[in-house]
């Protein structure tokens, strides 16, 4: 919101924040991509392990189910927040 209200007050900037805008959400779109993949990957050597989880809680996002995956590997903190390009706190 802050980059968007920046563009609207210089529009000089407009032309490279619009660029770095579109490449975050091609970004987070080829994340879901790969996501979709690993998932499938990932239900095949724990057994539906999604399907189980949406059973128990029929109210888990998919973000959530993404996170109780990444800790059924035994991943760290650090590894997670890695993966997911956040920081570990």
């Amino acid at each position: 919101m802050e980059n968007l209200e920046n563009i609207k007050n210089s529009p000089e900037k407009f032309k490279m924040e619009f660029r770095r805008i579109v490449m975050l959400l091609k970004k987070e779109n080829a994340s879901d991509k790969d996501w979709e993949v690993f998932k499938s990957y990932f239900a095949e050597v724990h057994n539906d392990f999604d399907q189980k989880i949406k059973t128990i809680y029929p109210d888990i996002s998919e973000k959530e189910i993404r996170l109780a995956a990444f800790l059924r590997m035994n991943l760290t903190t650090k590894e997670i927040a890695a993966t997911l390009n956040v920081l570990p706190r």
